[in-house]
This record gives C-alpha cells, structure tokens and sequence, in this order.
C-alpha cells in the first residue's frame, strides 16, 4: 500500500475530511483531532496494511502509529488535501462544547509535574531532527579535524568542515529561537514574536544593558548575573508562556483596524524589558545553582552519595536537558550538542574482559551515556589497549565518559562489573567444554574483582551463562542480589523479534519470554505471551497472522530458530556479540536507573517453582540493587515440566563440573 493510498484509507476510517479539525506527525505516528469522536473506527484502523499500532484515550483524538518516515509523508498528504496541521495535542478543537469539556476534564488527570515535563516534551519533540542534524554535522566535523590535522590548508577540506559548520551553527546557536516558536506555538501566541523573543536571550546587547543596570561581572563574564544566553532556553519558554498572556491581553483591547500593526509592536515592547531584566537573570540562577547541587554531589568521593547522585540524576537528566538547565554543568558554558549534558551524574563501570563481547559492550554502553568512565581488563594487556584506543578516538562525537584500560584495583569505584572474560563457543564445541574453560578463568578473576569490588553489582555474560553466574556467587562469597547473568533476555528479544516479524506488529509491543537455561534446555513461555492484552491465538485468530491449525508447527520453528541463533551466527562468523552487548546495555540501564524493570536475567533460585541451588532465568525485578525480586509468575503443567528439565541439565552441569580440580 503507497502512501497516499494509506492515508486515504486513515481518512476514511476516522470519519472523512469533513471530521478531521487537524492532524500532524510525531516521529512514528500521525496525531489526528477530530470533530465526531464516534466516527473513528479503531478495529478496522488496526488492521490496515501500514498501520503499527494505535492510541486512542482521548475523546476526539486518535494516534496512529505507521513508523518513522512515513508518519512524516502521511503527514505531508493530510496538509496538501488541506486539512490543517496542529502542533498541540492533548484536546480537540471540536465546536462542541460537551466534547471539549469531556476532553479537558480527560486532560487532567495527569499529575502538575506530568503536565510540565508534557508541555516541554511537546515543546521540543518536533525540534529532535535540527538536533540530530546539527549533531551529527558537528561529529563529522570534529571527526574531519582528528583525521586531517592540517584540514584548513586543503582547500576542499576546508570547505567541507566550514559547510559542516554552517548546519551545525545555524541550528544551536540559534537554539532559543526555535525554542521560543515552538513555545508560542504551544501557549496559543504569534510564533514568529516567541521565535524573537528566543532570539534575544543570545544577542550581544543583552551585554551593553546588563553593564548600564550593574549587573554585568567584567572579570569573570559567565557569572554575571545578566549576559547573553542566561538562562538558555528555560527563559526562553518562560518568557514566551508570558509573553502569550500580554499578548492576548492587549489584542482583546486593540481596535481591528489596529490590530496587526501595534498589537506584536506593543506586545514585544511590554514583554522584552521584564524579559531581559527579570526572567533571564532568574532562570540563569536556578539553572547554574541547580547543576552546581548537583555537579557537586555527582563529583562526591564518598560511593554511597554517587551512587544516589546516579540514581537520581538518570531520573533528572533528560528534562534538565529539555530545559537548558544542564548548561551549568559545562566548564566554558559551550557544548557542541544542546541533548548531551554533563555526564559524571552516571556511575563507573569497570569490564572484565576486552574480547570481542566485551569490547562490543564497552562500545554500547559509551553510546548510551550511562557511564561516566569504563575501566577494560584483560589478560591480553596489548589488545585491550587497542580496544580502548580505538573507543577513544570516537568520544569526541559521544556523549563525555573516560575510558582505559586497567586492573582489578581500578574496580573500587565501580557500580557495576561486567564479566565478559572467557573463550568463545567455537564450531562444533559444545556448553560442556566451553565450560570446563571458563570455569578455570573464573576461578582466577572473580576474587580479584571482589577483593576491591565487594559493593559493586557483578553482571556476569560469559557462557554459559547460568552456570558461571552460579560459579561467580559461590566464589565471590557476596548476597545473591548482587550476582546475576544476562541470562536470556537476548533470547527473549530474538522471540519478541520473530513474532513482530511474522504478526507485523512493532517489536516493542509483543510481550513473552524465555525462560530456563541460557542455552539449549531453554523454553518459551507461551502461556505468557500476549499482543495488546490479548493472548497470541487471540491476536492472530482476529488479525488472521496464521491459521490456527498451525499455530504448533510455527511455535515449534520459532523456539528452534531462537534456541539455534547463536550457533547459526557463530558458523557464520566465528562468535556473537553485538545483540548480546544491547541485551547488557538494557540490563545496565535498569540498574543504573533503578526502573524496577522485569527482565529475565539469570539468577539463584532458593525455593521458587521448588527449585534450589540453581541459577536460571525467570521473569525478576531488576534495580539499583542488582535482583530486587523473582517474580511468581504461572506457567501452564508442560511449561513447568519443561522449567525443571532446564534446571536439572543446569544443576547437573553444575555438579559435574564445577566440583572438578
């Protein structure tokens, strides 16, 4: 189905053009308001080619959800058909009354705080692709410098860096700007008076009246109280939302025939004097006392107050930055990139192992910010030192972190230790060899870890993973919270994968996993597998995915293509890695985040399901402080038949292996 053809049939399924008040694009989805909220007929939406998923919790407003890029040329269809495009979300234009008051009384059951980080979310979503542009021209750029030193003495180099830089500048300088027209757009203003406004936070004649009214600082000019750029762009939107309120004040009073001349003349005038003198140097002071707090709390030597400072700062940092107030975080008050901050809030991470696994992590986790410095160790000195030289050379374009290569004393002030040292299954090589050796690496490393690490979260990755994680507990003596494997939450997202693949539906909302041994013992929990709350024969029995008479036959091939995916990818280059280092950044994330998430990572089991003494995957609480809880989930009688089987095949390996010399 072409684009327009979707589109058309969207359309039609909400009521027709005539229902439609406006309809925009956000990232994936098409945001639609409509007049009739009756007339939107979500089953059939649902079922269209196209159509990924659909939100509609809202009277007279309905997402559709139809992936990223199309959402965009959907969009773009809607706006030539004439329909208008809106910015807001949330409540419908509709001339009804009732409708109206339904949808705000809707809109109000979000907490104040909800609605605030909503309101600047809206704000600065539509500004996402400035900033990834203005990003990755600025990475290019700084990239070009490191490989070509003398890149200003050749004439097309230097050409291409200052092309480079013109995106780049165009965008974040200018960023208040934008900040301010979108922010007007959002309180109901004149865009183009918000977008001014923004404008002159950056301006060099905010320096001349800061010197006339004493406020400038001749020594030190970045901690004058006003200056250009104070307060970013949190005086910006500030500044605009009461910008807005003179705004509609003064036009309510201004005759008609006056109207467009002297309503933006007055209302720039009235505003920008409060403006400059008031909210700019107001906001400057809570951005700049705020990230000093907490600069000075996530730079703390004392690990305790870290670690709460990386808890609470993973749960700040995204609105600071949405706000502008993590500019105080920065030294000269210059950053390349508006959405990456000041990263030392996030705890240190220290990997054991710098082989292709954990070299893929280390890569993984200095793209996600997490961490603010990764220690690499590694048996083979001279090829961790290649890895870290390689990661480093790229952290110009990443968010801030240190990374180098080290030892176990290095671990003390780790958060986390991720064990990813050991020999990789090679063809043909079965779980039971590849343990006997990395049963022997762990007998070496993991006291030395504990020795400088012993509050650090152990995160153990080699294979076979159940088994080490068991090994890794007994050795390290620690609670068993602190000790888990990856265990298979790969696995789990290779099944997720599959059915999004075969149902068509975002990978994202399939819910099921796969329990048991990390290995070949494993077992998909289909009892627990839904779509939208539906169970998968219900889904697929209403969507018409598969005939139901096959529903065994594809369950079957698809638990034999998740259990072999790891010896297909090794037979066809050697080991994997780099699915397995997501699978990791999602646990770390958990844990450095404290979301409490529900992650199937390996554990020890000490009565559950009246299983002891193993380690094996199940559905667990995943937080701050490693395993928070395994959770009581049911399984149908053959699931848990099959549950106790994996467990055996890992307790046996356990006894026989784990008791040798």
């Amino acid at each position: 189905m072409t684009n327009q053809e979707l589109s058309l049939k969207i359309l039609e399924l909400v009521g027709g053009r005539e229902n439609v008040n406006s309809a925009t694009n956000c990232m994936t989805r098409l945001r639609i308001h409509v007049k009739d909220d009756g007339a939107i007929q979500d089953e059939a939406l649902k079922g269209v080619e196209g159509v990924l998923g659909l939100v509609h919790d809202q009277p007279n407003y309905v997402e559709v959800v139809v992936g990223p890029g199309k959402s965009r040329k959907c969009s773009d269809i809607f706006k030539d058909m004439g329909i208008p495009v809106s910015a807001e979300s949330g409540v419908a234009a509709s001339d009804d009354w009732k409708a109206n008051k339904a949808a705000i009384k809707g809109g109000q059951k979000d907490s104040r705080i909800k609605h605030l980080l909503k309101t600047f979310g809206e704000i600065f979503a539509p500004l996402i692709p400035g900033v990834i542009a203005a990003g990755l021209c600025s990475g290019f750029a700084s990239l070009l410098t490191q490989l070509i030193p003398n890149y200003a003495e050749v004439p097309v180099w230097s050409v291409v860096y200052n092309f480079l830089s013109l995106i780049n500048t165009a965008f974040m300088t200018y960023l208040t700007a934008w900040a301010g027209y979108r922010a007007a757009e959002k309180f109901g203003g004149t865009p183009i008076l918000g977008g001014m406004l923004g404008m002159i936070t950056t301006l060099a004649n905010i320096d001349a009246i800061s010197k006339v009214v004493g406020l400038y600082n001749e020594a030190q000019p970045l901690d004058a109280i006003l200056r250009a750029g104070r307060g970013g762009v949190l005086a910006a939107v500030i500044g605009v939302w009461v910008m807005c309120k003179i705004e509609k004040g003064i036009r309510s009073k201004m005759p008609d025939a006056m109207d467009t001349v002297f309503t933006p003349l007055l209302t720039l005038i009235v505003t920008t004097i409060p403006y400059v003198l008031i909210v700019m140097p107001i906001t400057g002071l809570i951005s700049t006392g705020l990230c000093e707090l907490v600069e000075l709390v996530a730079m703390n030597t004392n690990p305790v107050v870290r670690m709460i400072a990386g808890y609470l700062g993973a749960a700040l940092f995204l609105p600071m930055v949405a706000m502008g107030m993590h500019h105080g975080l920065v030294a000269l008050y210059t950053v390349q990139l508006e959405t990456f901050g000041y990263v030392t809030l996030y705890p240190a991470l220290a990997m054991a192992g710098a082989g292709q696994v954990g070299a893929t992590t280390a890569y993984t986790l200095l793209l996600s910010g997490l961490a603010s410095e990764l220690v690499l160790i590694d048996l083979n000195e001279k090829k961790a030192r290649g890895e870290v030289l390689d990661l480093a050379h790229g952290i110009p374009l990443c968010p801030p972190a240190e990374i180098k290569v080290g030892t176990y004393a290095d671990c003390e002030n780790a958060d986390i230790v991720i064990l990813t040292a050991g020999a990789n299954q090679k063809p043909g090589e079965t779980r039971m060899d590849l343990t006997r050796k990395n049963i022997a690496v762990f007998r070496s490393i993991v006291p030395q870890v504990v020795k400088y690490a012993s509050h650090a979260i152990l995160l153990v990755v080699t294979n076979p993973c159940d088994v080490l994680t068991y090994v890794t507990w007994k050795i390290s003596g620690l609670p068993s919270s602190q000790v888990i494997g990856s265990g298979t939450v790969l696995d789990t997202s290779r099944l997720r994968y599959l059915l999004s693949e075969h149902t068509g539906v975002d990978a994202r909302n399939v819910h099921t996993y796969v329990l048991g041994e990390h290995g070949d013992t494993e077992l998909p929990a289909w009892s627990l597998t839904s779509i939208a709350g539906m169970s998968m024969d219900e889904f697929c029995e209403l969507t018409g995915a598969y005939q139901e008479n096959l529903a065994k036959q594809i369950r079957d091939e698809f638990h034999d293509k998740v259990r072999n995916a790891a010896y297909q990818i090794i037979d066809g280059k050697g080991a994997t890695y780099y699915a397995v280092a997501l699978a990791v950044r999602r646990i770390v994330e958990a844990i450095l985040r404290d979301e409490q998430s529900i992650l199937t990572v390996s554990s020890l089991l000490t009565g559950q399901y009246g299983l002891y003494d193993v380690c094996l995957s199940l559905p667990c609480i995943v937080g701050v402080n490693g395993l928070e809880q395994v959770l009581p989930i049911h399984l149908d009688e053959e699931e848990m038949i099959q549950l106790r089987a994996s467990a055996k095949a890992i307790s046996d390996a356990i006894q026989i292996l784990y008791e040798e010399p």
